[in-house]
């Protein structure tokens, strides 16, 4: 059976799967039923979670799929599909949702192509209704990317991708604009706001005596700004930021507009710290403390940690990383937690004297090609 496709169980669902090493596989039509369903130790994506796309539509994807095989290309799906239960805003949803990956061509190509690749099936199969049917049949089956090519499109961005996901589906499936500061997410920012005990914390506080919320941090992307005046006709802005587990507000009260209101727009990715409440079950921040992330890795750490175990860790491996940080070196220390059981912690920490690095030029991307991401940290003084 497929979960509640609300997006708030849909970010609660990837991120279990994510603590348990299961893969949310993306909607497919090469793949996908109606519903999500277990594929090995993964879990694929059901095509009732996307926006626009009804049962009546899933139902004939799969039909023709089972009946035809899995087509190779946008013109060969068209043309097996009964088009009056997959229409074309259907097939342009399952574009910008990347279920129509697995066809010849990038998204904006596929997208851009759909009306005349409906057009012209229609056409043929009012000439099969006829009897009409092309004497060049075989032909055609065999040069059909010849034939019926793709309109030439420019591919859109990584985030444009991921926007087109979160419209259709509430969620960001290929990847998330967290990816790039994942890093100093995990190291700077311990709170999830998704995280069911974190809006047990705020209302176990709210009925408790404190006059002030406990304190929250956390990292995400800022997904919709608003305004309103207050009673004194101030200006008052909540700001909806999303990590990858779920979403919370962020309230900034008109005393602090000038100082915040750069820094709170729509597409930015920002380390927010707060007092926190509980509003409609979801997570409140105010008296809000905001940094852009680009800020927060080129101006505020500190330093970056490496942990490795030396009876694992090959002279080639410490060779390699060596050279990595000499091509990155900046202001920020250099640490290494090296492990043995015999200290407290089971780390012992290296320092290195001579050698400080720069971790905005690239450096943390190229740590986690030579070791886990897990075992590559930062440190500041925000994280304090």
């Amino acid at each position: 059976s497929h979960p509640n496709t609300n997006p708030r169980t849909l970010n609660l669902l990837r991120s279990e799967c994510q603590q348990r090493g299961i893969r949310l596989l993306p909607p497919s039509i090469h793949h996908s039923r109606r519903e999500f369903t277990v594929e090995g130790r993964d879990i694929r994506f059901g095509l009732c979670a996307v926006k626009g796309v009804q049962r009546t539509a899933i139902d004939e994807l799969v039909r023709a799929r089972e009946q035809f095989g899995t087509p190779q290309t946008l013109h060969r799906l068209v043309k097996n599909l009964n088009l009056k239960k997959v229409n074309e805003k259907t097939l342009r949803n399952l574009a910008r949702v990347g279920a129509l990956d697995a066809l010849e061509g990038h998204r904006a190509q596929l997208f851009a192509s759909i009306r005349p690749a409906v057009l012209d099936a229609r056409e043929k199969q009012r000439w099969a209704q006829r009897g009409m049917v092309s004497l060049f049949a075989d032909f055609e089956d065999e040069e059909e990317s010849l034939l019926s090519p793709l309109l030439e499109a420019d591919p859109w961005s990584p985030a444009e991708l991921l926007h087109e996901e979160r419209e259709l589906t509430g969620i960001y499936i290929s990847g998330h604009p967290l990816d790039e500061y994942a890093i100093e997410a995990r190291s700077l920012a311990p709170d999830r706001l998704g995280d069911p005990s974190l809006v047990a914390r705020a209302e176990g506080d709210r009925n408790g005596r404190s006059r002030t919320g406990p304190r929250v941090r956390c990292c995400g992307i800022i997904t919709k700004v608003a305004s309103r005046k207050t009673r004194k006709d101030k200006r008052m802005v909540t700001a909806t930021l999303e990590d990858y587990s779920g979403s919370g507000n962020i309230v900034i009260w008109p005393e602090q507009q000038e100082k915040l209101a750069e820094r709170a727009k729509e597409g930015a990715i920002v380390l927010v710290s707060g007092e926190m409440r509980s509003r409609g079950g979801k997570v409140e921040i105010v008296k809000p403390t905001i940094h852009p992330m680009e800020d927060v890795r080129k101006h505020m750490l500190n330093a970056v940690v490496v942990r490795l175990d030396a009876g694992r860790t090959t002279m080639e491996t410490i060779s390699e990383f060596h050279k990595l940080c000499q091509r990155h070196q900046g202001r920020c220390e250099l640490h290494i937690d090296l492990k043995d059981r015999e200290v407290p912690g089971g780390y012992l920490r290296l320092k290195s004297d001579g050698l400080k690095v720069d971790p905005a030029g690239g450096l943390l991307k190229d740590l986690t090609q030579i070791f886990d991401e897990s075992n590559v940290r930062v440190e500041s003084s925000l994280s304090a």
